[in-house]
Parts: C-alpha cells; sequence; structure tokens
C-alpha cells in the first residue's frame, strides 16, 4: 500500500511545514446517521497532525501582445527573445501562478521545443528548470516552464570580482552538477552544456535549463556521424528549420536536426559530439569547460573563430591556467581529467566528478580548520601557560567571545520587525512572541560561548576536543537562528507563520557544553573531527530551512550532505544526515522515499551506538509506517524500538518521550484502541505540562490529540474542554488566522457536532477551510478531513445532492493524496455512500460501503471496528431492501467485532439498534427488543438526540405488536407525535 501525495508547486509543501508542530493530529471516525435509514454510520476526520529561460534572436511571424493568452496561459510581459524564439511572463488562472512560455520561432524546429518538454518532463530535481506543459497554438509550438527569478551563470560570473574565490565556484555549480546527474540518471544527455543554460535564482539555487538537445542516450549516433570535422565546419551555416522526414515514437529518440548541422554550442562540446556520437561523458566534459572557465576566467579551448576552437579541442590543445590564479592543484587534476580528449579517460560520470570534487573540498576545508584549530590550540596553550599573569584580561577576551552574538541579535531586531509586517497577522503581535524568546536564546548562548572559552583557555577546565565540539555545538545553533533571521527580514510569510514554533523550539546555549552529552559522544579520527563539525553545523542549516518550510532546498541540501557523508566514511554522521533527508521526504508526503532513507538511517545510527539518531528515525517510522502507509502494526514496533533508544538515554519521562507517545497513541487509535490512545496522550500532555510549561504550543498539539480518541469513547464534553483550551493556546501563539488554528478548529466542530450542535459546527468548519484557503492550500488531505466533515452537516440539514457533491470533492482528494487503498479513502466512500443513500439511491451506496469494506478488511484487519462500521451501514442496506436474511450476518458480525473491541457505548448502539429492528421483524423478538432497549440506554445515557429515532420505532412497534415488546419494556420518556425521521 502506498502513501502518494500530490502536489502544485512550493507552496503546498511549505505549508505542510505548519504541521510539524509535534505529533500530528489524529484520524478519527464519528458515527451519524441519515434522514431515510435511521442509524446509518457517518464518519468525521479530525486534522492530521527564478534567472529567466535563456532568450531566443528571431522574433516569431506572429506578434503577440500581453493579454492574449496561449493555450490556458495569459501573456504578461516579454522577457527576452532569440534566435529560437521569444519568452514571455505569463499568468496560470487555473494554479494561480506565473510562468515562462517560451514560444518557438516559425524558422525553428517544433520537434526540438517538444523535444524539450519531453525531457525535462521526465525530471523533477530541485536544480532543474521544471517543464509544465507544452502545446501548439496557431502553428506555434509553446512550453510552459518555471519562472526563475534570477540570472544566468553567466551573467553571475561577469557580477563577481575577480577573482572569484574557487570555493565560491563549487558552492554555486556543484548543484548544478546535481541536476545533471538527475538527468542522466533518467537516461538523458543535456548536450548543450553552457554557462547560459544554467541559471542562478535569487535564492542562490542553480537550475539547469534548455534540454532542448537533450536526447535519450541509447547509444545511437547522431545524423553527422561519420562526417568530417571539415564537412561540419564548412556546413554550420546551414538552416536548422527543416523537420526530419520520419518521425519515431518518441521525439527524444528522434533526430531534429538536418544533416550538416552542428548539435549544441562548439566551445563547450567534447570532441566526440563532432562526429555525431555522445553519451553522458560529453556533459562531463562540457560541464568541466563551464567550471574551468569561471574558475581561470577563459576557457581551455581557444581559438580566433570558431573552426579554430573546434580544430583546438579536437586535438585536445589546452590552454595554461593563468598565474596567481589560486585554484589549488587537486581541483585543476580533476578538471584535467575531465577534458580528456578520448571519453574513456574522462570520469566515468558527473556523480564521479562532483564526488570527487567534493572530497577534494571536504579535505581542503579539513586542513584549513585543522590549521586554524592548531592556532587555537596553540594560543590557549600559550594563555594557559600565562594565565597566572593575565587570567583577567583572558576572561574578558571569552567575554568578547560571546558578546558578538549581539551583532545577530538584537542588532537584527529592526530589519525583522519590517520583515514581519508581509507576514501573517500583525507584525508588532508576532514580534512581541518572537522577541522574548530570542533574547532568552541569546543570553544563554553569550553565557555559553563564553564558559566553554574559560573552561578551555582559562581554567583548563575541558578539554581542547571537546571544547571545540562545543563551540562547533553553539555554531550551528547560531547559523540556524540566522538562517530563520534572514528569512524573516526577507518578508517571508511562512518564516512569520513558523516564528511562534521556532521560538518554542529554541535550545537553550547550556546544552552544548552538557559534559556526559560531549564525553559520550563517538569521535572520529583526528583528520576527520574539522570535516564531521563542518558538516554538522550544515546539517544545523537544513534544520532550521526544513522549519521554514523551505523543503525542496533543505532536501537537495541534505541528500548533498548524505553524498559527503557517505565519502567521508563516519557512520555516526551518516546517520544523522540520511535522517535528515528521511525526514523532509516525510514532510513532503513522499512516503515511499521516506521509509527506506530513515531504516537505513535507524540501522546505521544502532550499529554504531547513536541512541539519539536511532530514537528519531524510529520514531519518524511510527507514523511514516504505522500511519501514512497504514502498516499500524507495524509502526507500534518501530514505537517500542523508539522507547528501548529513548530508555537508554533516560529521555523517555522528557520531551522526546512525550513526542514518541503522541505518535503511539495515533497508532492506537488506527487499530481501533482509543482507550490506550487516552493513555499515551496523557502520558504526553503530563510531562509536557511539566517540562514546557502549560501555555507551550506543543501543549496544545497534544490536547488536540487527546480529544480524538475522548471522542471515539463518547466523552465528547472531556475533548470540547480539551480543545477550547488548545484553541486558546494557539490563538495567542499564531493569531487567529494560521493553518495550525485551522486543525483545532476543525476537532472542535466535530465535537460541538457530537454533542448535537450541528449549527455550532458549521461555522466553525468554513472557517477552516477559509484559512486553508487563504493560505493557499485548496487540495491537501487536511482539506479533505473537513469536507468529509461538512458532509456529515449536510446531511443532518438534508441537503444530499450538496452531500454528494462535497463527498466527492473530498473522496477526489484523498485518492490523489493516499491512492486508492488507503484507510482514509475508505472513510471518505463511507459518507459519499449515506449522502447517496439519502438521496434513495441504495445500489451506489452499497457499491460504495462495499468497497469502503474491503480496503478496512485489507489494511486493518478483519477485526477492526472500522470494519464493523462498514458491516452495519451494509445490514442497514439489506434491511431497507427488506431481506433480513441478508441484513442479519452483517450486522451479527459487526456486533461480535464491537462488542471484543470495547468501543464507546454509543458506537456500539448503532449496530444494536440495527440488529434488534431486524431480529424483530424476523421472528426473534425478545432478543430484538433487548438490543434496541440496550441502544436506547447507552444514547439516553449521553445525551444523544439519537435516543429519540429509539423511542420513536419504540412506541410504533409498541402500537403494532404490544404483547411482543418484552414485557412493554420502554425508555422512559412521554408518548409524542409521529413526525419524520431525519439526520442527526
Amino acid at each position: 500500500m502506498k502513501g502518494r501525495a500530490r502536489r502544485e508547486g512550493e507552496d503546498d509543501d511549505r505549508t505542510r511545514a505548519y504541521q510539524s508542530l509535534a505529533a500530528r493530529p489524529l484520524r478519527t471516525h464519528a458515527d451519524g446517521d441519515a434522514r431515510t435509514v435511521v442509524g446509518d454510520e457517518i464518519e468525521i476526520e479530525v486534522t492530521e497532525p527564478e534567472s529567466r529561460p535563456s532568450r531566443p534572436s528571431e522574433a516569431p511571424a506572429r506578434v503577440r501582445r500581453g493579454g492574449e493568452t496561449i493555450g490556458r496561459y495569459i501573456l504578461l510581459h516579454e522577457l527576452g527573445r532569440g534566435g529560437m524564439g521569444v519568452v514571455w511572463a505569463a499568468h496560470d488562472p487555473e494554479l494561480d501562478r506565473q510562468v515562462a512560455l517560451k514560444l518557438l520561432s516559425r524558422g525553428g524546429s517544433p520537434e526540438r521545443l517538444v523535444r524539450e518538454a519531453q525531457a525535462l518532463a521526465r525530471l523533477a530535481h530541485p536544480n532543474v528548470v521544471a517543464v509544465f506543459d507544452a502545446g501548439v497554438a496557431e502553428g506555434e509550438v509553446w512550453l510552459a516552464m518555471e519562472l526563475v527569478d534570477g540570472v544566468t551563470f553567466k551573467t553571475w560570473l561577469q557580477g563577481q570580482p575577480r577573482p572569484i574565490p574557487w570555493r565560491r565556484v563549487l558552492d554555486a555549480l556543484l548543484p548544478a552538477g546535481d541536476g545533471i546527474a538527475a538527468a542522466h540518471a533518467a537516461g538523458l544527455v543535456h548536450r548543450d552544456l553552457k554557462p547560459e543554460n544554467v541559471m542562478i535564482g535569487a535564492d542562490g539555487r542553480a537550475r539547469v535549463m534548455d534540454f532542448g538537445l537533450a536526447r535519450a542516450d541509447d547509444g545511437a549516433p547522431e545524423p553527422d556521424a561519420g562526417r568530417s570535422a571539415a564537412d561540419l565546419r564548412a556546413s554550420r551555416s546551414t538552416s536548422s528549420a527543416g523537420a526530419p522526414s520520419t518521425t519515431r515514437a518518441s521525439l527524444l529518440r528522434s533526430d531534429v536536426t538536418r544533416a550538416g548541422v552542428l548539435v549544441g554550442t562548439p566551445a563547450y562540446m567534447a570532441p566526440e559530439q563532432f562526429s555525431g556520437r555522445a553519451d553522458a561523458r560529453a556533459d562531463v566534459f562540457a560541464f568541466c569547460v563551464v567550471l574551468w572557465e569561471a574558475l581561470f576566467g577563459g576557457r581551455p579551448f581557444v581559438g580566433d573563430t570558431p573552426a579554430a576552437t573546434i580544430l583546438a579541442i579536437s586535438i585536445g590543445k589546452m590552454e595554461a591556467p593563468p598565474r596567481g590564479h589560486g585554484v589549488p592543484r587537486w581541483l585543476r587534476r580533476i578538471l584535467v581529467k575531465g577534458l580528456a580528449l578520448r571519453p574513456d579517460d574522462r570520469w566515468p560520470s558527473i556523480a564521479a566528478v562532483l564526488s570527487a570534487l567534493r572530497r577534494g573540498r571536504a579535505r581542503a576545508r579539513a586542513a584549513r580548520i585543522a590549521l586554524v584549530l592548531g592556532l587555537v590550540a596553540a594560543t590557549i596553550a600559550g594563555a594557559l601557560l600565562a594565565r597566572h599573569l593575565d587570567r583577567a584580561r583572558s576572561i574578558a577576551a571569552c567575554e568578547a567571545t560571546g558578546a558578538a552574538i549581539t551583532e545577530l541579535w538584537p542588532a537584527r531586531a529592526d530589519p525583522v520587525r519590517e520583515g514581519l509586517a508581509g507576514g501573517l497577522g500583525s507584525a508588532d503581535e508576532s514580534f512581541e512572541r518572537l522577541s522574548p524568546a530570542l533574547d532568552r536564546w541569546a543570553e544563554s548562548w553569550r553565557g555559553a560561548r563564553r564558559d566553554a572559552c574559560v573552561a578551555a583557555e582559562v581554567e583548563g577546565s575541558m578539554d581542547l576536543e571537546l571544547a571545540a565540539d562545543a563551540i562547533a555545538c553553539l555554531e550551528g545553533q547560531r547559523l540556524s537562528v540566522l538562517t530563520f533571521l534572514d528569512a524573516l527580514e526577507a518578508g517571508d510569510r511562512f518564516a512569520s507563520g513558523m516564528a511562534p514554533v521556532f521560538a518554542a523550539g529554541l535550545e537553550e546555549g547550556a546544552r552544548c557544553l552538557d559534559r556526559r552529552t560531549l564525553e559520550e559522544n563517538a569521535q572520529p579520527p583526528p583528520e576527520q573531527r574539522a570535516a564531521v563539525r563542518d558538516l554538522r553545523a550544515r546539517l544545523d542549516v537544513v534544520y532550521s530551512r526544513r522549519g521554514l518550510g523551505d523543503l525542496e532546498r533543505a532536501l537537495a541540501d541534505a541528500e548533498a550532505i548524505v553524498g559527503e557523508t557517505e565519502a567521508l566514511g563516519w557512520p555516526p554522521l551518516i546517520a544523522e544526515a540520511k535522517f535528515m533527508a528521511g525526514s523532509l521526504h516525510a514532510r513532503k508526503a513522499s512516503y515511499d522515499a521516506a521509509e527506506p532513507a530513515l531504516r537505513a538511517a535507524f540501522f546505521t545510527a544502532g550499529r554504531c551506538a547513536n541512541d539519539r539518531v536511532a530514537a528519531l528515525a524510529a520514531e519518524e517510522l511510527v507514523l511514516v509506517v504505522g500511519h501514512e502507509l497504514a502498516r499500524p502494526k507495524e509502526g507500534k514496533e518501530w514505537g517500542e524500538l523508539a522507547a528501548m533508544f529513548l530508555d537508554r538515554q533516560g529521555e523517555s519521562e522528557g520531551p522526546p518521550g512525550a513526542s514518541l507517545w503522541n505518535a503511539l497513541a495515533t497508532i492506537e487509535q488506527d487499530l481501533g484502541a482509543p482507550d490506550r490512545a487516552v493513555a499515551l496522550n496523557e502520558r504526553a500532555l503530563a510531562i509536557q505540562t511539566r517540562t514546557l510549561g502549560e501555555d507551550h504550543v506543543n501543549v496544545a498539539t497534544t490536547l488536540t490529540n487527546l480529544a480524538n480518541p475522548l471522542n471515539a469513547l463518547g466523552r465528547h464534553a472531556e475533548a470540547r474542554t480539551h480543545l477550547e483550551r488548545a484553541l486558546q493556546i494557539r490563538e495567542r501563539a499564531f493569531g487567529p488566522n494560521h493553518p495550525a488554528i485551522a486543525s483545532t478548529l476543525n476537532n472542535l466542530a466535530l465535537t460541538l457536532d457530537r454533542l448535537g450542535d450541528p449549527a455550532a459546527a458549521r461555522p466553525l468548519y468554513e472557517r477552516t477551510l477559509a484559512i486553508y484557503r487563504a493560505n493557499g492550500d485548496e487540495e491537501s488531505p487536511r482539506v479533505a478531513n473537513t469536507l468529509n466533515n461538512l458532509v456529515t452537516i449536510h446531511l443532518k440539514e438534508d441537503q444530499f445532492d450538496l452531500a454528494v457533491a462535497t463527498g466527492e470533492r473530498a473522496l477526489e482528494l484523498r485518492e490523489r493524496a493516499f491512492g486508492p487503498d488507503h484507510p482514509a479513502v475508505a472513510s471518505a466512500l463511507n459518507n459519499l455512500a449515506i449522502a447517496h443513500q439519502g438521496r434513495g439511491d441504495l445500489d451506489e451506496a452499497e457499491a460504495l460501503h462495499r468497497r469502503a469494506l474491503g480496503i478496512r478488511e485489507r489494511a486493518l484487519g478483519p477485526e477492526s471496528p472500522d470494519v464493523a462500521r462498514s458491516l452495519t451501514n451494509l445490514g442497514e442496506i439489506a434491511e431497507n431492501r427488506g431481506d433480513p436474511a441478508a441484513a442479519r450476518p452483517l450486522l451479527e458480525r459487526a456486533l461480535q467485532i464491537r462488542s471484543a473491541a470495547k468501543v464507546a457505548p454509543q458506537e456500539l448502539a448503532y449496530t444494536q439498534f440495527a440488529l434488534g429492528r431486524v431480529l424483530y421483524a424476523d421472528g426473534e423478538r425478545e432478543r430484538g427488543w433487548a438490543l434496541v432497549q440496550a441502544a436506547a440506554d447507552a444514547w439516553r445515557e449521553a445525551g444523544d438526540k439519537r435516543f429519540d429515532d429509539v423511542d420513536q420505532w419504540q412506541g410504533e412497534t409498541a402500537r403494532v405488536a404490544p404483547a411482543a415488546t418484552g414485557k412493554g419494556k420502554r425508555s422512559k420518556k412521554k408518548k409524542r407525535k409521529k413526525k419524520k425521521p431525519r439526520a442527526r
């Protein structure tokens, strides 16, 4: 079973980050009834916890103007034009976003542009410009792609002061190499890599674009294969407008140039491309040319004319780099190998080039840091020798190292306040929530940094390596806060929305000085320590980006770090990096990718005694495997493993333990054990209240979670109390229109409905949907949850057509998110079936209920209370058809399951009432009456209005057959006038 999610654009990914406040709120089911069949079971869901494209010089034959439409896109303004056509900024009204729309010149090759669309459609990578759509309008081929705010790599280079530091060049270009590697993994060769085809976005991310010459790497020769370089040079001005005479099945495997036309840009082409043959090693060559040019300020092969350049490349005549370039010899050696004349003498793949570059950079960084640490160590040694002479001055110097934090905070308070004005809610309110937490953190960091310095340099009470580890930990904290404040200053609305969660999660600087933790941590070999500290600091930045909701960039960075840690070979750090990558996949709802990454993190951590990461990975797997991928028993086993590692760390009764108990409560709820879920949520709540305080945002999350199993047990008044308290905490922390508020509103509406007040529930559901919509969320699973709940309100108002339409939308979103066989889909099927039943369409209702039953039996097991829910509804449909013989075995099995599972009396009452009616009509009047009376007693005691339906049935039955009503025993209620059944 697969948990899949479809998202449109980055905003959905970032909005999803709001849900990682701690344990996610749980899914539960509630009962209701349709007007025409008393007792039907409705299910209510709680909320789960750009540089622009390269510029083509010949304009299209048709002059376009802003405001025109092409396909569904509205042209806004022209971005650039060139030989292939023109690029426009355009608006996509369906998805409400801007795109770059490339229009091919009529003199160009339509196949080339469609080839580009096909090539990029096969890629999904943060370092490749995304292509969304392609088509033909009035004879012009168009291509809709990601609109990147930025500049080409060529322009970026021109804007850098010379010489450009080689590390800065690598930082900019290596991610583009990752994009090319992804293309090669998909079987594609770019064949036209050059600085103009790499974009550096305003966000700093490199993206590769213009795959118009991309070709499937099948080893087939180009159309010019066998032609001499002289022939090619002589024919380089031939037009490429003509289409090939034959068309193959895929344009990625077709020849889109006429004989005699060079494919690519000569200065960056590998020698073999001139003879028409190119595989992935041609991109290796081009990448190394681009990198050489960026590092040395000129290309490795030059000529006075294009033909002379081609000749230099063809014979391997390489220019010597200029003097004083500052590029290390190891880096030049890597490039020289990549520029070898014969493909077999080059690096075998882009991935191999990137790995070599990253290993070299890591070694250089380690050597540099080791030198710095050596100087620091020498300084410390000197200070220790002289401290009896200069102790006061040394302490003052340590004070200064701690006071440096003021340059980050509070020095940036005013810019942060201004940036918050572009976020969610009031800037002043947001600043007032954030500022005190940052004040406390900065003071804690100042003290810890001073203490580490004093312990190592003045008192000599801390080993130099331990001091270096402590300082590296503090630097990681500082980088994390720096990343977040940068986003706030830039007016990032997601960052401002997450500010309360960020503030609540700030760790005291003193944590970095914990001697036991520092001494127990496994230490890498001396030659690896500097690199390990550097990589951990980068992981801290990734962690901060995850909190910002910048999931794409965080994941790309995490996966790059995974590769570097594997090249370094230090297992504890490999485990940390893989855990971060798996966690990010989970937050992007890529559960099939999250599971193997988290498993690898768990077992790697376990083998090297990294208990903290093992516990984190196992806890994440509780929800990924047990809940999202609907394997709850396996999820529970991961919970036991997580608990074992927490016990070993003494953290079972601390915040990490509370997070685990919340996750396990989700699984118990899925397994139909709300009583055990309540106990786990209450344990988590007690821990958080004691350790975090009563008004912490994580307390609100646990209160929201706790309300769900309480509702399942029929303890609705308690659930309402907890949810109202959670809403107060979250509104104080986030303001009234934050997505975190929506989940609590949704669950409070559910509870009010169960308390018999659907009129009060409806506006809360509508406010929930309005909050999601205002934050750009129209299609997520949590929207489906609220829609599924809203179906029940429509049913109770006898609005069956509206209930069907709403239910169909909820089902569509869930199938898109989770696939067709997930229990969440079964829940939507259940409510949609009730809506059809309300319209009198029993055949459609039965088919939907049977599909839901099959999903539940496969996913949850034959004894799940959710299986009993479907059986009860199918039994009532058979009863409505006048077929008690078919209804009885369904209802008997449902009663057996619910009795054994010890569900809430109100839930059991559904099946008792339905089976009682069938038995009574089938001649077993005494048992039938007893079951009906048991249902009446349960609903009367709970104050449930469904009691009215039982009372009405008993009154009608007693009038028809008074002697058969079990000694005339009836509920103690005044006889009242018969009235039309209605949905409750």
